[in-house]
């Protein structure tokens, strides 16, 4: 397959528009030349607000047990595999299956600042339109990575990152987890898919 063109920018009172288009494009092409250098100096930054809150506690057990009975709720609507649909990415499927094994290999402590964000990611996941970061991933070229900003009912600010399969086409919720530093001072908008 050869390679299509780059999607292009138009640049305004500082700040850039990206024209992408998915179908089209290949992520890995444009990324490196024009992701970093162009949209990141953008002055205002589009963050999904969310209408559920953080988990409250500071006891792991008690976190775990609220995220783990959201999680069931999504089990008993399907007889297979969990998913949630994407407002994002036309209402396909977003499967759980790295989730909760890559939740294992952080500290208690980070399971439980993540676990937190839960109930946010799943109405981000499944409401949000705002276009994410996306970026190639480092360890496999075959995936990509779609990082959503969002903020919970109260103003924390969280990250969202989801892996796309290329070959396969399915989606996978790798983690969330919150953003300590503000968010960075550029936003894309997705004017074709």
């Amino acid at each position: 397959m050869s390679p299509l063109p780059a999607p292009t920018f138009s640049f305004t009172n500082n700040s850039a528009t990206l024209v992408l288009n998915h179908t089209s494009v290949s992520p890995d092409k444009w990324f490196r030349t024009f992701f970093i250098s162009k949209v990141r100096y953008n002055k205002h930054v589009k963050i999904y607000k969310t209408k559920s809150r953080v988990i409250p506690g500071n006891s792991y057990k008690l976190v775990v047990k609220v995220a783990r009975s959201i999680y069931h709720d999504l089990e008993k609507k399907t007889k297979r595999k969990p998913y949630i649909r994407s407002a994002y990415f036309n209402k396909e499927k977003i499967f759980f299956d790295y989730f909760w094994t890559h939740l294992k290999q952080k500290s208690v402590k980070e399971r439980m600042n993540r676990l937190k964000y839960f109930p946010c990611a799943i109405e981000l996941i499944e409401n949000t339109k705002i276009p994410p970061t996306i970026k190639p991933n480092p360890n496999n070229k075959k995936e990509l990575m779609f990082r959503f900003l969002g903020t919970s009912k109260f103003g924390e600010n969280f990250i969202v990152q989801i892996k796309l399969n290329k070959k396969t086409n399915n989606k996978y919720l790798m983690s969330v987890f919150n953003l300590k530093k503000p968010p960075p001072k550029w936003e894309l908008y997705q004017l074709t898919y």
